[in-house]
């Protein structure tokens, strides 16, 4: 009889649990700046949050100009969500900010990002009057060489050299759909 009486305890405290507000934990996620050609920027640039509905930017870190790597503390939620500030879940992205220069951006509100510690690169080009980067539709990994490249990439973050030449080869060996793009230069 007595399990039964707090049985609605229980239901009634399993409510306040679920609908309390998440918890954001700091977490401290590394990433890199390059250039076209993929070597590190070599002058001052900044890594800088931008939300949708902030009258203002977030500079998050500094990047350094001989490696390129950065590190960018988040507040994070329970379901990998990013707290944009004043408690609030605002659309936000990350860039790189140089003089001279544009920047891919990273989505935060993209899950996959915030569930990895390492950001993907951050690609500075030299900026033109009416240029916009394609980020969404721009060059990337096709899929069926998706999973080589990732574990390349692992091997790289470690300095395997010799274990990244592997899945680089069979990753680069794998058939695209199509012709290559064709580039073109900028006058």
């Amino acid at each position: 009889m007595a399990s039964f009486r707090r049985s609605p305890l229980l239901g009634m405290l399993g409510f306040v649990l679920l609908v309390r507000p998440a918890a954001a934990d700091i977490v401290i996620f590394r990433g890199k700046v390059v250039m076209e050609d993929g070597s590190p920027p070599g002058l001052p640039v900044t890594i800088q949050r931008t939300c949708e509905g902030m009258d203002r930017v977030i500079v998050e870190a500094t990047v350094s100009p001989k490696t390129g790597d950065y590190f960018v503390r988040l507040d994070i939620n329970d379901f990998g969500f990013l707290f944009s500030g004043a408690n609030e879940l605002l659309p936000c992205v990350l860039q790189a900010v140089a003089r001279g220069y544009a920047s891919t951006k990273i989505d935060l509100t993209d899950r996959r990002m915030t569930m990895m510690p390492r950001f993907p690169n951050i690609v500075l080009s030299h900026a033109t009057p009416g240029m916009v980067l394609d980020v969404v539709n721009g060059p990337g990994v096709p899929r069926a060489a998706a999973k080589p490249w990732a574990l390349a990439i692992k091997h790289i973050d470690t300095n395997d050299w010799a274990a990244a030449e592997a899945p680089l080869r069979a990753g680069t060996s794998i058939p695209t759909i199509g012709p290559p793009p064709k580039l073109r230069c900028a006058p």
